[in-house]
């Protein structure tokens, strides 16, 4: 048999009209997030050869516990919009509405919180500000509602804005370096308008072009999404854990120059996680649907995720290793066995991501956040310990192992819901079948 044969063999069955049009946005995906993921690299590469070690060290240190601003300020929604949207599409504006008052009042309280705790902290002027700064503008990203795109299937144009203000703020990010003007605060605002500006735009593209829609305030509505996303916002507190607490503990406990090196690695595992769920965001509406259990979308699911998941991690493994020999200076190369480290492990969490979407679909939302309290629970045992005997090596190895744990728990729960009376087979499938 031939390559080219098999090569066919193999593609044919995924060529459906709901695989291709998976097929389109997954590129378009890949080539806009790849564009705003290389600007985001090089901004970050950018601003640790700017500001130093130990600078940056403050500057990734801020940016990790983001982390936490973002998941209290998106209070779990995106998996409730992808579940209400799939089973009540007639109340998406109920939905919408409902999306922006809860995570435009959270975002708010976190960033009144942080505007007022940064005044009492001892930290410097300029770091002061930065975290004003950063905290002010989460509230865009928290009311974002690229979830939305996911559900009408249009990642595509989301992701054009996104690479197109990435670009605009690496354009930003030169000017002032070349004009001696990048500090941290000027840093900040760059970075918090990124978000302002491509969440506001993707909102008026969104009731532009792709589904106009009218402020539809159902308290009904409200009380029920709050109440999912409380469970969410509990587990997606404890999920982050182990991606946001790696930094400010390496800095705590050994200085900013450690916390340098750790928050490069950081940088690389977070840029493996995008990669990761931008096809997430790709299958996630399709495992929402109706034919997410059937048994060859999940075979071909599993192949999928293979491919993927294997290529994404070769890539970030060799992509480290030659930015760290090729661009940094000398003092950054310690970080390159913690990169590969923490991206495979940051694989592993965006992997488990993807499968606990059965579990929420099937409204097993307390399962999500248990499993994730035990991988939280195990880091926050493991990790100081670590990082007490072998500093950022040790807060990287303690990462991998929770990750291991996470993957395992998040595997055997959505397995048995993904084996459920439904998952029969089907030759409709709107991803597999004709």
């Amino acid at each position: 048999m031939s390559v080219r044969s098999v090569v066919r063999s193999t593609v044919a069955p995924y060529l459906t009209p709901s695989g291709r049009r998976a097929a389109w946005n997954l590129g378009w995906m890949l080539g806009g997030t790849g564009i705003g993921q290389l600007c985001s690299v090089a901004s970050l590469l950018l601003l640790t050869r700017a500001l130093g070690r130990e600078t940056y060290g403050a500057l990734s240190s801020v940016l990790s516990l983001r982390v936490y601003m973002l998941v209290i300020g998106a209070a779990g929604m995106r998996h409730i919009v992808l579940r209400e949207t799939g089973q009540r599409p007639e109340s998406h504006d109920a939905v919408l509405t409902g999306h922006l008052i809860i995570t435009g009042i959270a975002g708010a309280v976190v960033a009144l919180a942080i505007v007022i705790a940064a005044n009492f902290v001892p930290i410097s002027p300029d770091e002061r500000g930065l975290w004003q700064i950063i905290a002010i503008c989460n509230i865009a990203s928290c009311m974002g509602v690229i979830c939305f795109f996911d559900v009408a299937h249009r990642q595509a144009m989301s992701a054009i804005v996104v690479a197109t203000v990435e670009l605009a703020g690496l354009a930003g990010l030169v000017m002032l370096e070349r004009n001696g003007y990048l500090t941290l605060t000027t840093a900040g605002l760059i970075l918090g308008g990124k978000w302002v500006v491509a969440n506001a735009t993707m909102l008026g593209l969104y009731s532009a072009i792709v589904h106009p829609w009218r402020w539809t305030f159902v308290p009904a509505t409200v009380r029920e999404m709050w109440r999912s996303s409380r469970t969410l916002l509990i587990s997606r507190l404890a999920g982050n854990v182990p991606t946001a607490t790696g930094v400010p503990l390496v800095r705590l406990l050994h200085g900013d120059g450690a916390a340098g090196l750790m928050g490069l690695a950081t940088q690389a595992m977070n840029a493996a996680m995008m990669l990761g769920a931008m096809a997430n965001r790709v299958l996630q509406p399709h495992v929402a649907g109706p034919y997410g259990r059937r048994p060859e979308f999940l075979r071909r699911l599993g192949g999928f995720i293979i491919l993927f998941y294997g290529g994404v991690a070769l890539a970030g493994v060799v992509g480290s290793w030659a930015v760290i020999h090729f661009y940094l200076p000398d003092e950054f190369n310690p970080a390159w066995g913690p990169c590969c480290l923490l991206i495979v492990a940051g694989l592993v969490m965006s992997l488990a991501r993807l499968l606990s979407t059965w579990l929420v679909i099937a409204r097993r939302e307390g399962h999500v956040a248990r499993i994730e309290f035990w991988s939280a629970g195990l880091y926050l045992l493991i990790v100081p310990l670590l990082a007490t005997w072998a500093s950022f090596r040790g807060a990287a190895i303690g990462t991998a192992v929770a990750s291991g744990l996470l993957i395992v728990l998040t595997l055997t729960a959505a397995r048995s819901t993904a084996a459920g009376p439904e998952a029969e087979s089907v030759s409709d499938n709107p991803v597999v079948g004709k």
